[in-house]
């Protein structure tokens, strides 16, 4: 072998330069372990915490490290789908100046608010750290209902939604209201706002919905519909909406099939028109026939 012999290294050689590093990792600096030594118990510190925020219910029980104390309240976020005002608001949620944002109850206010029957869903949320919000969804009116009060009151004008509850209009929603029909034919025993629903009202949406498309006229010229002779969740003969209007005929509808009511009514109408006549009733009750009175 023509190799020097200092080319080779042998297992002593190897066992120098292992003592050696050892040696320099005795001599490292005691800021170094100090560092080293505080990045292990931040570590194994998040590691515990994140374990405890888990068994709290994961992102939500970050909100348990939230102080219960707030600054006072800057400032009420308030959106809604209806009609309700600012004003209206601030005369209902009760708060005084000052109140910090842990001190407001929402769950109150929500509660407060959705026992007006015009207030469909009230949403209230703290907003850190001196924000409420407020987000209302209103029923919408698609009739109204004159009710009798008793004790000598004069007669009262309620709302009617598309899904049958009956309520009590609140401020701003009363001029919305003065065009719209009339609901006849319906006995309620008791008026509760919000809590009274009238059955049929599903189907009458269905009419006037459409209608609104189809024929505007027509729809515009709807004074009265009345539930006198309909049976829920019936299409036989006799169970019947009955519409009246200003300058149109009455008319007899059976629920279901409104598209093509309509389609007819429009025929009898313009027929009646071309031929110079008049009728009383347009009745579309019966399956393929058209009766005119």
């Amino acid at each position: 072998m023509n190799e020097s012999r200092d080319q080779i290294i042998g297992w002593r050689d190897l066992q120098n330069k292992a003592d050696a590093g050892v040696t320099a990792i005795h001599r490292m600096p005691i800021a170094v372990w100090g560092w080293a030594i505080g990045l292990l118990f931040a570590g194994v510190g998040i590691w515990l915490l994140s374990g405890w925020v888990v068994r709290r219910g994961g992102i939500d029980g970050v909100a348990a490290l939230v102080p219960e104390t707030s600054e006072p309240m800057r400032q009420i976020h308030f959106a809604t789908d209806g009609v309700l005002p600012d004003a209206w608001l601030a005369r209902q949620h009760g708060l005084k100046p000052g109140v910090t944002l842990m001190d407001v109850d929402i769950k109150a206010i929500g509660h407060k608010l959705e026992s007006f029957g015009q207030v469909k869903r009230a949403v209230v949320k703290r907003v850190f750290p001196d924000i409420l919000s407020i987000e209302l969804e209103e029923r919408k009116p698609l009739l109204r209902m004159a009710v009798d009060l008793g004790n000598g009151s004069p007669v009262a004008v309620f709302a009617v939604s598309d899904d049958g509850f009956v309520y009590r209009p609140l401020e701003g929603a009363e001029a919305g209201m003065k065009k719209l029909p009339f609901i006849d034919g319906v006995k309620v025993e008791a008026i509760e706002d919000g809590g009274t629903r009238i059955n049929g009202v599903a189907d009458i949406a269905v009419w006037m919905n459409s209608a609104a498309v189809l024929y505007p006229d027509y729809y515009a010229d709807l004074r009265v519909v009345s539930l006198e002779r309909y049976a829920e969740g019936e299409e036989e003969l006799g169970s019947v909406l009955i519409t009246r209007g200003k300058n149109f005929p009455d008319v007899v509808i059976r629920p279901g099939s409104a598209g093509t009511q309509i389609g007819q009514l429009r025929s009898s109408v313009d027929w009646l028109r071309r031929e110079g006549r008049q009728a009383r009733v347009v009745d579309l009750s019966i399956p393929d026939e058209v009766v005119i009175r």
